[in-house]
């Protein structure tokens, strides 16, 4: 089976594709690109002349690739079957057979002839032989031998288009990690890049030395008991 992923070099886009495709083939032919203007098209695409073996399968990721699958779609006279794994925007209606979306990026709006279907988390290529393997390391970093609590991860992202980080969510937040840690748990907390700061400060005000907070690259995570800090 050929298949093709098509995302921007982003991590965050290319390993939900090679996650996908590495259940179908072991070598996918992997395209990277970058914004590709609306006037590329027709006799100015860039896949007019391209002269690769037509794929089965197209899988793609990010708003970038869907002017690019819309036009190798084109070139292939709209035979490789098109799936997406985040919710199309209204300007590739009819380029997509197929779209995956995470539950916190669902939304109302759908396109005709896109066939959509519902997911928790996005995919991904960890595997659970590699868990297993490194599972006693990381544990021994946060937990000395013979204690025997579970350790919670949170990774918190950032608003999108169906999803806001509003005081209520933050607070919420907030108190499951709270409630996480009465209830005898270690509580490793990460926010990411898109992560509004007011989340970030919110979590650092909790003073419980059972909830570390990770406060950026090349730094180690503080327990929240310790005087708050800002991302440098």
């Amino acid at each position: 089976m050929r298949v093709w992923t098509v995302s921007e070099e982003k991590a965050g886009t290319l390993t939900q594709c090679l996650g996908v495709a590495s259940h179908l083939t072991a070598e996918p032919v992997i395209h990277k690109v970058g914004r590709l203007p609306s006037w590329r098209r027709g006799l100015l695409s860039p896949y007019r002349r391209f002269r690769a073996a037509e794929p089965d399968i197209i899988i793609s990721c990010g708003r970038f690739a869907e002017r690019h699958v819309a036009r190798m779609k084109e070139r292939f006279a709209g035979r490789p079957f098109a799936v997406h794994l985040q919710p199309p925007a209204q300007a590739s209606r009819g380029v997509y057979d197929l779209a995956f979306v995470s539950r916190h990026d669902w939304k109302s709006e759908r396109l005709d002839g896109t066939d959509y279907r519902n997911m928790i988390g996005v995919p991904h290529r960890v595997k659970q032989t590699q868990l297993s393997q490194r599972r006693n390391a990381a544990r021994c970093r946060w937990l000395p031998d013979g204690d025997d609590r579970s350790i919670v991860v949170m990774l918190l992202g950032g608003p999108n288009g169906a999803y806001d980080y509003d005081v209520a969510t933050i607070d919420r937040i907030v108190a499951t990690a709270q409630k996480l840690a009465t209830e005898g748990h270690l509580v490793l907390v990460s926010t990411s890049r898109r992560s509004d700061p007011s989340l970030l400060a919110a979590l650092l005000r909790i003073e419980d030395p059972r909830i570390h907070v990770w406060i950026g690259p090349a730094k180690t995570p503080i327990p929240t008991t310790s005087p708050p800090r800002t991302r440098s």
